[in-house]
Protein backbone atom coordinates (compact mmCIF):
# COMPACT_ATOMS: atom_id res chain seq x y z
CA UNK A 1 0.00 0.00 0.00
CA UNK A 2 2.84 2.17 0.94
CA UNK A 3 4.45 1.64 -2.80
CA UNK A 4 0.93 2.70 -4.40
CA UNK A 5 1.22 5.43 -2.48
CA UNK A 6 4.62 6.29 -3.45
CA UNK A 7 3.79 6.01 -6.74
CA UNK A 8 0.65 8.45 -6.69
CA UNK A 9 2.51 11.00 -4.84
CA UNK A 10 5.09 10.88 -7.99
CA UNK A 11 1.95 11.19 -10.46
CA UNK A 12 0.58 14.29 -8.04
CA UNK A 13 3.96 15.96 -7.97
CA UNK A 14 3.88 15.48 -12.23
CA UNK A 15 0.79 17.57 -12.62
CA UNK A 16 1.99 20.06 -10.22
CA UNK A 17 5.31 20.63 -11.36
CA UNK A 18 3.62 21.22 -14.81
CA UNK A 19 0.91 23.59 -13.90
CA UNK A 20 3.48 25.33 -12.07
CA UNK A 21 5.50 25.83 -14.73
CA UNK A 22 2.01 26.68 -17.05
CA UNK A 23 0.97 29.52 -14.62
CA UNK A 24 0.73 33.32 -15.68
CA UNK A 25 3.34 34.24 -13.96
CA UNK A 26 5.92 31.74 -16.12
CA UNK A 27 3.78 32.39 -19.10
CA UNK A 28 4.72 36.27 -18.64
CA UNK A 29 8.37 35.19 -18.44
CA UNK A 30 8.20 33.34 -21.30
CA UNK A 31 6.43 36.15 -23.29
CA UNK A 32 9.48 38.72 -21.77
CA UNK A 33 11.96 36.53 -22.61
CA UNK A 34 10.96 36.44 -26.52
CA UNK A 35 10.40 40.07 -26.21
CA UNK A 36 14.19 40.16 -24.85
CA UNK A 37 15.34 37.66 -27.43
CA UNK A 38 13.91 40.12 -30.96
CA UNK A 39 14.89 43.24 -29.16
CA UNK A 40 18.25 42.24 -28.81
CA UNK A 41 18.47 40.20 -32.60
CA UNK A 42 17.00 43.37 -33.86
CA UNK A 43 19.43 45.66 -32.51
CA UNK A 44 22.08 43.40 -33.52
CA UNK A 45 21.21 43.19 -36.83
CA UNK A 46 20.48 47.09 -37.09
CA UNK A 47 23.60 47.85 -36.13
CA UNK A 48 25.41 45.63 -38.26
CA UNK A 49 23.10 47.36 -41.26
CA UNK A 50 23.80 50.87 -39.90
CA UNK A 51 27.70 50.18 -38.94
CA UNK A 52 28.99 48.64 -42.35
CA UNK A 53 27.50 50.53 -45.15
CA UNK A 54 29.59 48.26 -47.39
CA UNK A 55 26.81 45.19 -47.50
CA UNK A 56 25.32 44.19 -50.86
CA UNK A 57 23.02 41.71 -49.90
CA UNK A 58 19.95 41.91 -46.81
CA UNK A 59 19.96 39.28 -44.05
CA UNK A 60 23.12 40.44 -42.95
CA UNK A 61 23.20 38.95 -38.77
CA UNK A 62 21.07 36.49 -39.48
CA UNK A 63 20.77 33.32 -38.12
CA UNK A 64 21.15 31.95 -41.65
CA UNK A 65 24.11 34.39 -41.96
CA UNK A 66 25.85 33.83 -38.95
CA UNK A 67 25.68 29.82 -39.72
CA UNK A 68 27.85 30.55 -43.35
CA UNK A 69 30.31 33.20 -41.50
CA UNK A 70 30.75 30.24 -39.30
CA UNK A 71 31.45 27.62 -41.28
CA UNK A 72 33.89 29.89 -43.30
CA UNK A 73 36.03 30.65 -40.17
CA UNK A 74 36.30 26.64 -40.01
CA UNK A 75 37.58 26.61 -43.44
CA UNK A 76 39.48 29.54 -42.92
CA UNK A 77 41.47 28.11 -39.99
CA UNK A 78 41.94 24.64 -40.64
CA UNK A 79 42.47 24.73 -44.34
CA UNK A 80 42.67 27.86 -46.39
CA UNK A 81 45.25 29.60 -43.96
CA UNK A 82 45.94 27.41 -41.50
CA UNK A 83 47.55 29.22 -37.90
CA UNK A 84 45.57 32.67 -39.51
CA UNK A 85 43.51 34.80 -37.57
CA UNK A 86 40.03 35.05 -39.53
CA UNK A 87 38.97 36.67 -41.78
CA UNK A 88 42.59 36.77 -43.88
CA UNK A 89 42.72 39.60 -45.45
CA UNK A 90 46.17 41.09 -46.86
CA UNK A 91 47.09 39.10 -50.54
CA UNK A 92 44.32 37.10 -49.11
CA UNK A 93 41.49 35.15 -51.27
CA UNK A 94 38.03 34.61 -50.46
CA UNK A 95 37.32 31.54 -49.07
CA UNK A 96 33.31 31.10 -50.47
CA UNK A 97 33.83 32.40 -54.04
CA UNK A 98 38.15 32.24 -54.31
CA UNK A 99 38.39 35.50 -55.55
CA UNK A 100 41.13 38.16 -54.45
CA UNK A 101 39.85 40.19 -52.12
CA UNK A 102 40.05 44.55 -52.88
CA UNK A 103 40.38 46.54 -50.07
CA UNK A 104 36.29 47.15 -50.41
CA UNK A 105 35.82 43.70 -49.64
CA UNK A 106 38.84 43.09 -47.09
CA UNK A 107 37.27 46.43 -45.08
CA UNK A 108 33.72 44.53 -45.39
CA UNK A 109 35.25 40.94 -44.34
CA UNK A 110 36.60 42.84 -41.04
CA UNK A 111 33.62 44.76 -40.32
CA UNK A 112 31.94 41.25 -39.98
CA UNK A 113 33.96 39.76 -37.84
CA UNK A 114 33.99 43.05 -35.74
CA UNK A 115 30.06 42.56 -35.37
CA UNK A 116 30.21 38.84 -34.70
CA UNK A 117 32.92 39.82 -31.81
CA UNK A 118 30.77 42.44 -30.53
CA UNK A 119 28.75 42.81 -27.29
CA UNK A 120 25.51 43.11 -28.99
CA UNK A 121 26.07 39.89 -31.07
CA UNK A 122 26.61 38.25 -27.73
CA UNK A 123 23.84 39.66 -25.68
CA UNK A 124 21.58 38.62 -28.78
CA UNK A 125 22.84 35.26 -28.39
CA UNK A 126 22.52 35.29 -24.53
CA UNK A 127 18.80 36.04 -25.26
CA UNK A 128 18.16 33.33 -27.65
CA UNK A 129 19.29 30.32 -25.57
CA UNK A 130 17.88 31.60 -22.49
CA UNK A 131 14.43 31.87 -24.60
CA UNK A 132 15.51 27.93 -25.89
CA UNK A 133 16.05 26.99 -22.81
CA UNK A 134 12.65 28.52 -21.18
CA UNK A 135 11.40 26.41 -23.97
CA UNK A 136 12.59 23.07 -23.91
CA UNK A 137 12.10 23.29 -19.90
CA UNK A 138 8.23 22.82 -20.76
CA UNK A 139 6.05 19.39 -19.83
CA UNK A 140 5.43 17.11 -22.35
CA UNK A 141 3.17 14.61 -22.54
CA UNK A 142 3.71 11.26 -21.43
CA UNK A 143 3.18 7.91 -23.67
CA UNK A 144 -0.53 6.47 -23.17
CA UNK A 145 2.06 3.12 -22.18
CA UNK A 146 3.74 5.36 -19.34
CA UNK A 147 0.60 6.25 -18.52
CA UNK A 148 -0.84 3.25 -18.17
CA UNK A 149 1.93 1.19 -16.12
CA UNK A 150 2.30 4.70 -13.33
CA UNK A 151 -1.94 4.15 -12.85
CA UNK A 152 -1.00 0.34 -12.22
CA UNK A 153 1.45 0.64 -9.95
CA UNK A 154 -0.07 3.33 -8.31
CA UNK A 155 -3.37 0.41 -7.50
CA UNK A 156 -5.87 2.96 -9.65
CA UNK A 157 -8.17 1.61 -11.77
CA UNK A 158 -7.43 2.13 -15.28
CA UNK A 159 -10.34 1.88 -16.90
CA UNK A 160 -11.74 4.88 -14.52
CA UNK A 161 -8.00 7.36 -14.43
CA UNK A 162 -6.34 7.19 -17.49
CA UNK A 163 -8.61 9.07 -19.48
CA UNK A 164 -8.93 11.85 -16.62
CA UNK A 165 -5.28 11.80 -16.69
CA UNK A 166 -5.03 11.86 -20.54
CA UNK A 167 -7.07 14.82 -20.29
CA UNK A 168 -5.25 16.78 -17.97
CA UNK A 169 -1.64 15.77 -20.15
CA UNK A 170 -3.68 16.83 -23.09
CA UNK A 171 -4.58 20.07 -21.71
CA UNK A 172 -1.16 20.92 -20.35
CA UNK A 173 0.47 19.81 -23.74
CA UNK A 174 -2.21 22.32 -25.41
CA UNK A 175 -0.64 24.62 -23.43
CA UNK A 176 2.85 24.20 -23.84
CA UNK A 177 2.30 24.05 -27.89
CA UNK A 178 0.57 27.58 -27.46
CA UNK A 179 3.68 29.08 -25.79
CA UNK A 180 5.81 28.06 -28.13
CA UNK A 181 4.30 29.57 -30.66
CA UNK A 182 2.75 32.72 -28.76
CA UNK A 183 4.13 36.19 -30.32
CA UNK A 184 5.82 38.03 -27.78
CA UNK A 185 3.10 40.41 -28.29
CA UNK A 186 0.44 38.66 -27.82
CA UNK A 187 -0.79 37.92 -24.45
CA UNK A 188 -1.17 34.47 -23.03
CA UNK A 189 -2.83 33.57 -19.65
CA UNK A 190 -1.50 30.27 -17.79
CA UNK A 191 -3.49 27.15 -16.25
CA UNK A 192 -5.05 26.73 -13.16
CA UNK A 193 -4.97 23.64 -11.14
CA UNK A 194 -8.08 21.23 -12.36
CA UNK A 195 -10.28 19.35 -9.52
CA UNK A 196 -8.32 15.93 -10.65
CA UNK A 197 -5.36 16.29 -8.38
CA UNK A 198 -7.71 17.09 -5.65
CA UNK A 199 -9.09 13.83 -6.01
CA UNK A 200 -5.69 12.03 -6.38
CA UNK A 201 -4.43 13.55 -3.12
CA UNK A 202 -7.47 12.19 -1.30
CA UNK A 203 -6.92 9.03 -2.96
CA UNK A 204 -3.41 9.22 -1.31
CA UNK A 205 -4.40 10.44 1.72
CA UNK A 206 -6.44 7.13 1.71
CA UNK A 207 -3.72 4.75 1.23
CA UNK A 208 -2.06 6.52 3.66
CA UNK A 209 -4.13 5.69 6.26
CA UNK A 210 -4.73 2.25 5.20
CA UNK A 211 -0.83 1.60 4.96
CA UNK A 212 -0.47 2.51 8.82
CA UNK A 213 -3.16 0.39 10.24
CA UNK A 214 -1.97 -2.63 8.19
CA UNK A 215 1.54 -1.53 9.64
CA UNK A 216 -0.02 -1.48 13.40
CA UNK A 217 -2.10 -4.82 13.00
CA UNK A 218 1.31 -6.20 11.77
CA UNK A 219 2.85 -5.86 14.72
CA UNK A 220 -0.02 -6.58 16.90
CA UNK A 221 -0.23 -10.51 14.69
CA UNK A 222 1.53 -13.22 16.02
CA UNK A 223 2.62 -14.41 12.79
CA UNK A 224 4.41 -17.52 13.60
CA UNK A 225 2.07 -18.72 16.15
CA UNK A 226 -0.79 -18.26 13.31
CA UNK A 227 1.69 -20.17 10.47
CA UNK A 228 1.70 -23.18 12.87
CA UNK A 229 -1.75 -22.94 13.51
CA UNK A 230 -2.97 -23.00 9.85
CA UNK A 231 0.08 -26.33 9.49
CA UNK A 232 -1.57 -27.83 11.92
CA UNK A 233 -5.06 -27.33 10.90
CA UNK A 234 -4.30 -28.23 6.90
CA UNK A 235 -2.65 -31.44 8.19
CA UNK A 236 -5.86 -32.66 10.20
CA UNK A 237 -8.34 -31.32 7.49
CA UNK A 238 -5.83 -33.67 4.80
CA UNK A 239 -5.53 -36.31 7.50
CA UNK A 240 -9.50 -36.51 7.60
CA UNK A 241 -10.25 -36.52 3.69
CA UNK A 242 -7.41 -39.30 3.60
CA UNK A 243 -8.66 -41.90 5.92
CA UNK A 244 -9.06 -44.90 3.89
CA UNK A 245 -5.77 -44.13 1.86
CA UNK A 246 -4.00 -43.82 4.61
CA UNK A 247 -5.20 -47.01 6.62
CA UNK A 248 -4.92 -48.77 3.00
CA UNK A 249 -1.23 -47.16 2.68
CA UNK A 250 -0.90 -48.88 6.37
CA UNK A 251 -1.84 -52.59 5.72
CA UNK A 252 0.53 -51.99 2.49
CA UNK A 253 3.85 -50.95 4.71
CA UNK A 254 3.00 -54.32 6.48
CA UNK A 255 2.82 -56.54 4.07
CA UNK A 256 5.85 -55.00 2.41
CA UNK A 257 8.06 -55.91 5.33
CA UNK A 258 6.34 -59.76 5.50
CA UNK A 259 7.75 -59.94 1.96
CA UNK A 260 11.53 -58.63 2.98
CA UNK A 261 10.84 -61.39 5.36
CA UNK A 262 10.31 -64.38 3.51
CA UNK A 263 12.91 -62.80 0.58
CA UNK A 264 15.68 -63.71 3.46
CA UNK A 265 14.84 -67.27 3.10
CA UNK A 266 14.88 -67.30 -0.72
CA UNK A 267 18.42 -67.95 -2.39
CA UNK A 268 19.12 -65.25 -5.56
CA UNK A 269 21.31 -68.35 -7.27
CA UNK A 270 18.57 -69.47 -9.15
CA UNK A 271 17.55 -66.25 -10.44
CA UNK A 272 21.14 -64.84 -11.52
CA UNK A 273 21.41 -68.37 -13.56
CA UNK A 274 18.33 -67.80 -14.96
CA UNK A 275 19.28 -64.12 -15.60
CA UNK A 276 22.68 -64.88 -17.27
CA UNK A 277 21.22 -67.67 -20.00
CA UNK A 278 18.57 -64.96 -20.93
CA UNK A 279 21.01 -61.74 -20.85
CA UNK A 280 23.31 -64.48 -23.52
CA UNK A 281 20.62 -65.16 -25.62
CA UNK A 282 18.81 -61.58 -25.77
CA UNK A 283 21.14 -59.07 -24.27
CA UNK A 284 24.68 -59.56 -23.90
CA UNK A 285 25.48 -60.65 -27.73
CA UNK A 286 23.38 -58.38 -29.34
CA UNK A 287 25.43 -55.10 -27.16
CA UNK A 288 28.88 -57.11 -28.09
CA UNK A 289 27.40 -56.61 -31.48
CA UNK A 290 26.60 -52.98 -31.22
CA UNK A 291 30.19 -52.51 -29.63
CA UNK A 292 31.84 -53.92 -32.48
CA UNK A 293 29.87 -51.56 -34.44
CA UNK A 294 30.70 -48.30 -32.57
CA UNK A 295 34.79 -49.74 -32.57
CA UNK A 296 34.15 -49.81 -36.32
CA UNK A 297 32.26 -46.25 -37.23
CA UNK A 298 34.32 -44.80 -34.96
CA UNK A 299 37.38 -45.75 -36.38
CA UNK A 300 38.57 -47.82 -33.82
CA UNK A 301 38.75 -51.63 -35.41
CA UNK A 302 42.63 -52.13 -34.99
CA UNK A 303 42.60 -51.32 -31.88
CA UNK A 304 42.48 -55.46 -30.84
CA UNK A 305 40.05 -55.46 -27.87
CA UNK A 306 37.04 -57.44 -26.77
CA UNK A 307 33.70 -56.74 -25.04
CA UNK A 308 33.26 -60.31 -22.67
CA UNK A 309 30.57 -60.68 -20.22
CA UNK A 310 32.36 -61.41 -16.86
CA UNK A 311 29.67 -62.80 -14.35
CA UNK A 312 25.84 -62.21 -12.83
CA UNK A 313 25.46 -61.12 -9.49
CA UNK A 314 21.75 -60.89 -8.45
CA UNK A 315 20.29 -60.86 -11.98
CA UNK A 316 22.62 -57.84 -12.91
CA UNK A 317 25.30 -58.98 -16.10
CA UNK A 318 28.47 -56.95 -15.81
CA UNK A 319 30.74 -57.05 -19.16
CA UNK A 320 34.82 -55.79 -18.88
CA UNK A 321 36.69 -54.93 -22.39
CA UNK A 322 39.91 -56.79 -22.30
CA UNK A 323 42.79 -57.21 -24.95
CA UNK A 324 42.35 -60.08 -27.45
CA UNK A 325 44.36 -63.01 -27.84
CA UNK A 326 46.40 -61.79 -25.08
CA UNK A 327 48.36 -64.36 -22.67
CA UNK A 328 49.12 -61.62 -19.72
CA UNK A 329 46.89 -60.44 -17.40
CA UNK A 330 47.93 -57.15 -17.58
CA UNK A 331 45.36 -54.34 -16.74
CA UNK A 332 44.14 -52.88 -20.14
CA UNK A 333 45.07 -49.04 -19.10
CA UNK A 334 48.23 -49.99 -18.83
CA UNK A 335 48.53 -51.09 -22.32
CA UNK A 336 46.03 -48.34 -24.40
CA UNK A 337 46.38 -44.50 -24.65
CA UNK A 338 45.05 -42.62 -23.27
CA UNK A 339 42.93 -41.36 -26.47
CA UNK A 340 42.63 -45.02 -26.93
CA UNK A 341 40.78 -45.33 -23.64
CA UNK A 342 38.45 -43.06 -24.80
CA UNK A 343 37.71 -44.38 -27.64
CA UNK A 344 36.36 -47.58 -26.58
CA UNK A 345 34.68 -46.08 -23.65
CA UNK A 346 32.57 -44.12 -26.11
CA UNK A 347 32.47 -47.13 -28.25
CA UNK A 348 30.82 -49.05 -24.90
CA UNK A 349 28.49 -45.62 -23.73
CA UNK A 350 26.88 -45.54 -27.64
CA UNK A 351 26.41 -49.38 -27.85
CA UNK A 352 24.25 -49.30 -24.63
CA UNK A 353 21.99 -45.89 -25.45
CA UNK A 354 21.63 -46.48 -28.80
CA UNK A 355 19.99 -50.05 -28.14
CA UNK A 356 16.88 -48.52 -25.85
CA UNK A 357 14.17 -47.77 -27.69
CA UNK A 358 13.76 -44.07 -26.76
CA UNK A 359 15.54 -41.40 -28.86
CA UNK A 360 17.40 -39.06 -25.83
CA UNK A 361 19.37 -36.49 -26.50
CA UNK A 362 23.23 -36.49 -26.70
CA UNK A 363 25.25 -34.30 -24.44
CA UNK A 364 29.44 -34.86 -24.85
CA UNK A 365 31.67 -31.98 -23.52
CA UNK A 366 34.77 -31.37 -25.51
CA UNK A 367 34.24 -35.36 -27.23
CA UNK A 368 37.58 -35.75 -29.43
CA UNK A 369 39.42 -34.40 -26.14
CA UNK A 370 42.78 -36.88 -26.52
CA UNK A 371 42.19 -38.02 -29.58
CA UNK A 372 43.95 -38.13 -32.91
CA UNK A 373 43.03 -36.32 -36.33
CA UNK A 374 41.72 -39.94 -37.63
CA UNK A 375 39.71 -40.27 -34.14
CA UNK A 376 38.51 -37.18 -34.19
CA UNK A 377 37.36 -36.84 -37.61
CA UNK A 378 35.32 -40.49 -37.51
CA UNK A 379 33.80 -39.11 -33.81
CA UNK A 380 32.85 -36.41 -35.63
CA UNK A 381 31.14 -38.46 -37.86
CA UNK A 382 29.49 -40.72 -36.06
CA UNK A 383 27.64 -37.57 -34.33
CA UNK A 384 26.63 -36.40 -37.14
CA UNK A 385 24.59 -39.71 -38.05
CA UNK A 386 23.37 -39.84 -34.41
CA UNK A 387 22.10 -36.20 -35.17
CA UNK A 388 20.13 -37.45 -37.91
CA UNK A 389 17.33 -38.91 -35.57
CA UNK A 390 17.90 -37.27 -31.99
CA UNK A 391 19.31 -34.19 -30.72
CA UNK A 392 23.36 -33.87 -29.98
CA UNK A 393 24.10 -31.40 -28.12
CA UNK A 394 28.35 -30.36 -28.11
CA UNK A 395 30.17 -28.27 -25.67
CA UNK A 396 33.70 -27.67 -27.54
CA UNK A 397 36.70 -24.88 -27.28
CA UNK A 398 39.19 -26.28 -30.13
CA UNK A 399 38.44 -24.47 -33.41
CA UNK A 400 39.64 -27.70 -35.14
CA UNK A 401 36.31 -29.41 -33.99
CA UNK A 402 34.11 -26.89 -35.46
CA UNK A 403 35.40 -26.77 -38.69
CA UNK A 404 35.28 -30.26 -39.26
CA UNK A 405 31.59 -30.41 -37.93
CA UNK A 406 30.36 -27.13 -40.18
CA UNK A 407 32.54 -29.36 -42.65
CA UNK A 408 30.65 -32.77 -42.69
CA UNK A 409 27.23 -31.69 -40.90
CA UNK A 410 24.21 -29.97 -42.73
CA UNK A 411 24.35 -26.19 -41.73
CA UNK A 412 20.60 -25.85 -41.62
CA UNK A 413 20.49 -28.51 -38.81
CA UNK A 414 23.23 -26.89 -36.49
CA UNK A 415 22.51 -24.63 -33.88
CA UNK A 416 25.28 -22.62 -32.04
CA UNK A 417 24.88 -21.61 -28.71
CA UNK A 418 26.85 -18.75 -27.04
CA UNK A 419 27.94 -18.08 -23.38
CA UNK A 420 26.10 -15.00 -22.08
CA UNK A 421 27.68 -13.06 -19.44
CA UNK A 422 24.50 -13.87 -16.90
CA UNK A 423 25.62 -17.17 -17.23
CA UNK A 424 22.84 -19.29 -19.41
CA UNK A 425 23.95 -19.89 -23.30
CA UNK A 426 21.67 -18.41 -25.99
CA UNK A 427 20.66 -19.28 -29.46
CA UNK A 428 23.35 -17.42 -32.02
CA UNK A 429 24.47 -17.09 -35.38
CA UNK A 430 27.27 -18.98 -36.46
CA UNK A 431 30.56 -17.59 -35.11
CA UNK A 432 31.99 -15.51 -38.29
CA UNK A 433 34.72 -18.23 -38.85
CA UNK A 434 32.62 -20.53 -39.62
CA UNK A 435 30.23 -18.82 -41.69
CA UNK A 436 30.57 -18.90 -46.14
CA UNK A 437 32.86 -16.11 -46.59
CA UNK A 438 31.01 -14.24 -49.12
CA UNK A 439 27.58 -14.59 -46.21
CA UNK A 440 29.80 -13.22 -43.76
CA UNK A 441 31.44 -10.21 -45.75
CA UNK A 442 27.29 -9.34 -47.04
CA UNK A 443 26.59 -10.01 -42.75
CA UNK A 444 29.27 -7.88 -41.42
CA UNK A 445 28.63 -4.99 -43.90
CA UNK A 446 25.14 -4.61 -44.08
CA UNK A 447 24.72 -5.25 -39.70
CA UNK A 448 27.77 -4.75 -37.97
CA UNK A 449 29.13 -2.06 -40.15
CA UNK A 450 25.60 0.07 -40.38
CA UNK A 451 26.04 0.05 -36.59
CA UNK A 452 29.22 1.52 -36.87
CA UNK A 453 28.41 4.12 -39.33
CA UNK A 454 25.60 5.20 -37.05
CA UNK A 455 27.60 5.46 -33.99
CA UNK A 456 30.19 7.16 -36.23
CA UNK A 457 28.14 9.97 -37.02
CA UNK A 458 25.62 10.05 -33.78
CA UNK A 459 28.98 10.17 -31.21
CA UNK A 460 32.13 10.25 -32.92
CA UNK A 461 35.01 8.73 -33.60
CA UNK A 462 36.18 7.95 -29.99
CA UNK A 463 32.89 5.43 -29.68
CA UNK A 464 33.36 4.37 -33.59
CA UNK A 465 36.93 3.28 -32.63
CA UNK A 466 36.47 -0.07 -31.21
CA UNK A 467 33.98 -1.11 -33.62
CA UNK A 468 35.27 -0.45 -36.73
CA UNK A 469 39.01 -2.04 -35.23
CA UNK A 470 36.57 -5.04 -34.65
CA UNK A 471 34.96 -4.67 -38.33
CA UNK A 472 38.78 -4.41 -39.46
CA UNK A 473 39.95 -7.82 -37.50
CA UNK A 474 37.22 -9.77 -38.68
CA UNK A 475 37.43 -8.06 -42.06
CA UNK A 476 41.09 -9.41 -41.91
CA UNK A 477 40.13 -12.83 -41.31
CA UNK A 478 37.04 -13.38 -43.41
CA UNK A 479 40.37 -12.36 -46.50
CA UNK A 480 41.89 -15.83 -45.20
CA UNK A 481 38.79 -17.80 -45.28
CA UNK A 482 38.84 -16.24 -48.80
CA UNK A 483 41.91 -17.45 -49.82
CA UNK A 484 40.96 -20.84 -48.46
CA UNK A 485 37.46 -21.35 -50.18
CA UNK A 486 37.31 -18.96 -53.40
CA UNK A 487 41.12 -18.74 -54.34
CA UNK A 488 42.09 -21.98 -53.53
CA UNK A 489 38.70 -23.65 -54.33
CA UNK A 490 38.68 -25.37 -50.63
CA UNK A 491 41.65 -27.56 -51.51
CA UNK A 492 43.27 -27.61 -48.33
CA UNK A 493 41.90 -25.66 -44.67
CA UNK A 494 43.54 -24.96 -41.87
CA UNK A 495 42.47 -27.06 -38.72
CA UNK A 496 41.36 -29.54 -42.26
CA UNK A 497 44.02 -32.87 -42.64
CA UNK A 498 42.51 -34.16 -46.18
CA UNK A 499 43.23 -32.28 -49.42
CA UNK A 500 39.79 -32.22 -51.65
CA UNK A 501 40.80 -32.50 -54.89
CA UNK A 502 37.77 -34.24 -57.01
CA UNK A 503 36.03 -31.41 -59.10
CA UNK A 504 38.32 -28.88 -57.25
CA UNK A 505 41.89 -28.57 -58.46
CA UNK A 506 41.09 -27.08 -61.82
CA UNK A 507 39.64 -24.30 -60.66
CA UNK A 508 42.90 -23.19 -59.65
CA UNK A 509 43.60 -22.15 -63.13
CA UNK A 510 41.35 -19.55 -62.79
CA UNK A 511 43.53 -17.58 -60.42
CA UNK A 512 45.84 -14.80 -62.15
CA UNK A 513 48.01 -12.27 -60.60
CA UNK A 514 45.82 -9.55 -60.26
CA UNK A 515 43.63 -11.64 -58.47
CA UNK A 516 47.02 -12.44 -55.75
CA UNK A 517 47.62 -8.84 -55.72
CA UNK A 518 44.70 -7.74 -54.57
CA UNK A 519 44.28 -10.59 -51.83
CA UNK A 520 47.82 -9.24 -51.04
CA UNK A 521 47.35 -5.34 -51.20
CA UNK A 522 43.77 -6.13 -48.55
CA UNK A 523 45.71 -8.45 -46.14
CA UNK A 524 48.66 -6.25 -46.00
CA UNK A 525 46.24 -3.09 -45.28
CA UNK A 526 44.00 -4.78 -42.49
CA UNK A 527 47.18 -6.84 -40.93
CA UNK A 528 47.56 -3.71 -39.03
CA UNK A 529 44.76 -4.23 -37.05
CA UNK A 530 45.66 -7.95 -35.87
CA UNK A 531 49.40 -6.83 -35.48
CA UNK A 532 50.98 -4.26 -32.83
CA UNK A 533 52.24 -1.27 -34.69
CA UNK A 534 55.12 0.94 -33.61
CA UNK A 535 53.81 4.05 -31.77
CA UNK A 536 55.35 6.53 -34.56
CA UNK A 537 53.80 4.64 -37.58
CA UNK A 538 50.18 4.85 -35.70
CA UNK A 539 47.39 3.07 -38.05
CA UNK A 540 44.14 4.62 -38.90
CA UNK A 541 41.19 3.37 -38.57
CA UNK A 542 39.19 3.44 -41.45
CA UNK A 543 36.06 5.45 -41.89
CA UNK A 544 32.82 3.73 -42.33
CA UNK A 545 32.91 4.62 -46.17
CA UNK A 546 35.87 3.31 -46.88
CA UNK A 547 35.67 -0.29 -45.21
CA UNK A 548 32.14 0.14 -47.17
CA UNK A 549 34.19 0.18 -50.32
CA UNK A 550 36.86 -2.23 -49.03
CA UNK A 551 34.35 -4.80 -48.43
CA UNK A 552 32.49 -3.89 -52.02
CA UNK A 553 35.80 -4.56 -54.00
CA UNK A 554 36.00 -7.60 -52.18
CA UNK A 555 32.37 -9.10 -53.10
CA UNK A 556 32.97 -7.54 -56.62
CA UNK A 557 36.32 -9.79 -57.43
CA UNK A 558 34.13 -12.71 -55.56
CA UNK A 559 31.13 -12.20 -58.08
CA UNK A 560 33.42 -11.95 -61.26
CA UNK A 561 36.02 -14.23 -60.11
CA UNK A 562 33.19 -17.40 -59.75
CA UNK A 563 32.04 -16.28 -63.24
CA UNK A 564 35.13 -17.16 -64.76
CA UNK A 565 35.23 -19.91 -67.13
Amino acid sequence: MLKEKEQLEKIIKLLKNSYEILNDESCKNLQLLKKIAEDKRQIATEAIQQNNELSKLDGVGSKTWRALWEAARQYSITEAYKSEDFPKTDGAKCVLCHQDLDEEAQKRLLNFEKFVKSTLEKDALTAEKALKDAIEMLPAKPTAESIEESLQLAGLDIDEWKTKIEEEWNTIAAKSDKIKNVTSTEEIKGLSISTVISELENISMEKETIAKQFEKDAKEFDRKKAKNDLLELEAKEWASSQKDAILSEFERVKKIKQYDNWKTFVSTRGISTKASEISKMIITNEYIRRFNYELEMLGAKKIKVKLEKTRVREGVVNHKVKLQDSVTSVPIVDVLSEGEQRIIALAAFLADVTGKVESTPFIFDDPISSLDQDFEEKTIERLVQLAENRQVIVFTHRLSFLGIINDKANALEQVHIRTEPWGSGEVGEIPLFAKKPDKALKSLQNERLVRAKKIYLQRGSEEYYPLAKAICSDFRILLERIVEFYLLADVVQRHRRAINTMGKIEKLAKVTSKDCELIDAYMTKYSVYEHSQSSELPSEIPTPEELDSDINKILSWYEEFKSRI
